[in-house]
């Protein structure tokens, strides 16, 4: 009989498909967190380089990791598309400072939210728990 009640369920049963890494592989290694950190914390390179290129190191690290680590794959997907995002926001602010005459102060908007989000998502990530950007277009799925 394979329906013992007091048999636990198998590892991952009854979770979402996007949490199911987390019972069954345990907590993350000190590598996840590190390269999950890493992925968040890349984006910030964005700033130091222009602010177009940020999505290059969450692309490096998805397209690396993403078929060896679950955890590392959604952390790295998920900073790919908050990048991506920016990215949108960083075009449309530029269309919009090219228009009036305002455009040295809409600039700024897609910097602050990539240093506030892109910290806050670094630290999260070092503890090793998920982050989930608050605003994200999710274009990587």
């Amino acid at each position: 009989m394979s329906n013992i009640p007091n048999e636990p369920p198998p590892p991952g049963a009854g979770l979402p498909p996007e949490d199911a890494f987390l019972s069954s592989s345990g907590a993350p290694t000190a590598d996840e967190k590190n390269l999950s950190m890493l992925a968040h914390l890349s984006g910030l390179l964005g700033i130091v380089i222009g602010g177009v290129l940020g999505f290059l190191g969450p692309l490096i690290l998805w397209i690396w990791k993403k078929d060896e680590s679950p955890y590392i794959e959604r952390e790295a997907r998920e900073a790919l598309n908050f990048q991506l995002t920016l990215l949108i926001i960083y075009c449309v602010t530029v269309a919009i400072g090219m228009v009036t005459c305002f455009g040295m102060v809409f600039i700024f908007v897609p910097v602050i939210l990539q240093l506030v989000f892109g910290i806050t998502a670094t630290i999260t990530a070092s503890k090793g728990i998920p982050y989930r950007y608050p605003f994200n277009i999710r274009l990587i799925t």
